[in-house]
């Protein structure tokens, strides 16, 4: 017997009568004998002389295909040996705890310093700083996102065998006639993130190209105020208009294209004086082979996009499916914040590792960064070993010493400078996770000692009696990104920008780990640093 799903997860499938999976044809497609899409009227029957056929409606013809090798098909049966070792191994597996996953990267927009030329060309991007895109047939996509004080910026670098060809005849509807680039954005704080409708607030802008001209377009399904909504079979939206103050430019090449672009944030609502937290997405929608129509949507967050045969749904937003878009503080005066460059040698120009000790290596890693694709991992690779009359020294400042003294330890640390001045405020931001930390213990034994992550501001020139350094956060244990902005240890109230101290001429930011405990290996990855310069 034969069945298929009209919508959805539609392809032909085979079983047998009592229900047993034999397999399936066709490929998904829009074009040929052997393609299928959401719309493709199938239906099977089976020939006079047994032999079974499936008609296919792809692209609106009748293609009838002879299924052939059902008949070479059979059952077989084998033994399934299961022990009592096999049981008591299989509760061992189901009894241990399930390892965390490392969540994916969030979107981040990072601040633009010198804000790049709107010219298609990509080279004055870091497109690590984005995020990536893996769809069927070889099509992939890089996004990257940035603003300055005004506008805010796209690059959108794709692959593609038929680049950029959209023959749409209706600028309203450019996302159901060929390719085309998407950024999806909710400027409302304090909407449902669960909501499965827009509020005033959700947009979309759609790039890409009308009559062979480079062209965006702003979708507000809800408006309050608007004078001429627009009806897309199912889907109203509020307001649909062409952006002539955002500047969009392509390029295309033989297997892909560019899009770039720069959009007020005015024409999106956003003030960024008051903003602080979007959400949204990206994404590329692919033609088919003419050009006249869509075949694929693929985007970052929302992964419920298998549709491509129907106006509502592909013109309706789905704020449930979007995720973050970090704002950046300001202009970072941090080279590398979000560590996607090497490593420095000199802390003027980066940062530069001080060398570890007993095992303690700094390094970038590309396992589980906040954003981007990589972050600062500091970790110690081997064990650690105190002198045994130091686990039994009756003060805990005693087995410190000895532990420290006798250089048993373990420590790295990564350092910059920034240039700074007297008086003038900053704000201090950083992403953190940890693993295998290990909280202290004062009491006498093996166990004594204490892993920690420890930040470190020194302002470099402070006049006495002002505080040459600020102890930002020490020992933060957990396996999930948690935030730090303006922290400092030992202090409860509201979190305050630090003021650079009289004399002070640039600032050295610290990150460091250390463990004086036996036979922990701790990992703190580090990532999205940022120090900020505060206005008034």
């Amino acid at each position: 017997m034969a069945t298929w799903l009209w919508h959805g997860n539609y392809r032909p499938y085979f079983l047998t009568s009592d229900g047993l999976f034999v397999g399936t044809v066709l490929e998904p497609g829009k074009l040929g004998p052997g393609a299928i899409w959401d719309e493709s009227y199938k239906y099977f029957f089976q020939a006079a002389d047994g032999t079974p056929y499936i008609v296919n409606g792809a692209n609106d013809a009748q293609h009838v295909l002879a299924i052939r090798g059902l008949d070479q098909g059979g059952r077989f049966s084998a033994p399934l040996p299961w022990t009592e070792q096999d049981v008591r191994q299989a509760a061992a597996l189901q009894a241990r705890p399930p390892k965390p996953e490392k969540p994916a990267p969030v979107l981040r927009i990072t601040w633009l310093d010198p804000p790049p030329k709107i010219d298609g060309d990509l080279s004055e991007w870091n497109m690590h700083y984005g995020v990536q895109l893996q769809g069927s047939r070889n099509r992939r996509a890089a996004i990257a996102l940035g603003r300055d004080a005004t506008r805010l910026y796209l690059a959108y670098q794709v692959e593609d065998e038929t680049p950029l060809v959209n023959r749409g005849q209706n600028w309203q509807t450019l996302f159901i006639t060929g390719d085309c680039v998407d950024l999806m954005l909710a400027t409302d704080s304090q909407a449902d993130p669960y909501r499965r409708q827009p509020v005033a607030g959700d947009q979309r802008l759609l790039l890409g190209v009308f009559q062979n001209e480079p062209i965006a377009v702003l979708y507000r399904p809800i408006a309050p105020g608007a004078k001429e909504p627009v009806q897309l079979m199912a889907t109203r939206i509020d307001q649909i208009v062409r952006l002539p103050s955002t500047q969009v430019a392509v390029r295309r090449a033989d297997r892909g294209y560019t899009v770039e672009a720069a959009v007020p944030l005015s024409d999106l609502g956003i003030n960024p004086m008051t903003t602080s937290a979007l959400r949204g997405d990206v994404g590329v929608i692919f033609s088919d082979e003419t050009g006249t129509n869509r075949s694929q949507r693929m985007y970052y967050y929302n992964h419920q996009t298998q549709m491509t045969a129907d106006l509502s749904t592909e013109a309706a937003l789905q704020p449930d499916q979007w995720g973050p878009l970090e704002l950046p503080l300001g202009k970072n005066l941090l080279r590398n914040g979000g560590f996607e460059e090497p490593l420095a040698t000199d802390p003027q120009k980066g940062w530069a590792v001080e060398p570890g000790r007993n095992g303690g290596l700094a390094r970038l890693t590309t396992e589980a960064p906040r954003s981007g694709r990589q972050s600062l991992l500091l970790e110690q690779t081997v064990p650690v070993h105190f002198p045994p009359q130091a686990y039994q020294a009756p003060d805990y400042e005693d087995f410190r010493k000895m532990a420290n003294g006798g250089r048993g330890g373990g420590d790295v640390a990564v350092v910059q400078h920034v240039k700074v001045q007297a008086g003038k405020r900053y704000a201090l931001r950083f992403r953190l996770r940890s693993e295998d930390f290990y909280q202290e213990i004062k009491t006498p034994g093996k166990d004594r000692g204490y892993v920690s992550f420890a930040c470190w501001i020194y302002w470099i020139g402070a006049k006495k009696p002002a505080p040459g350094a600020v102890w930002v956060v020490n020992e933060q244990t957990s396996h999930l990104w948690q935030e730090l902005l303006n922290a400092q240890v030992g202090y409860w109230g509201v979190p305050q920008p630090y003021t650079a101290p009289q004399g002070t001429i640039a600032a050295a930011i610290a990150l460091r780990l250390t463990t004086l405990v036996d036979g922990h290996l701790p990992r703190a990855e580090v990532d999205d640093v940022e120090f900020v310069e505060v206005e008034p």
